[in-house]
């Protein structure tokens, strides 16, 4: 989860500000979120007691729930909005689910 506090937010101010400066002034090329992943997870790593399967699992978590929180806050939204402009491609799946599968939908 990303809702860390303000205070936090505030001790993590540098890191952000470099990132919104450097794709600022920069056209963002495939890599470049990842090359910024992978380093600050290396320097997270590096600064752990011990890197094993509890800290490199951690840091996956992190990412996964990233991840999941980037398509549902964002492309979510943008993916229900071409399903009403283009048309639905599940249409005969969902048809074929009981009222009670399609209401926990």
């Amino acid at each position: 989860m990303p809702y860390i506090t303000q205070e936090r937010r505030e001790q993590m101010a540098n890191i952000s500000s470099a990132a919104d400066y450097f794709f600022h002034e920069n056209y963002s090329k495939p890599g470049d979120l990842a090359f910024l992943f992978s380093d600050i997870i290396d320097s997270y790593l590096s600064y752990q007691k011990k890197i094993g399967f509890a800290s490199i699992s951690q840091a996956i978590a992190e990412l996964e729930c990233t991840k999941l929180e980037l398509y549902r806050r964002i492309l979510s939204g943008y993916e229900t909005e071409k399903v009403l402009e283009n048309g639905d491609v599940f249409g005969n799946a969902i048809l074929s689910m009981n009222s009670q599968q399609r209401e926990e939908l």
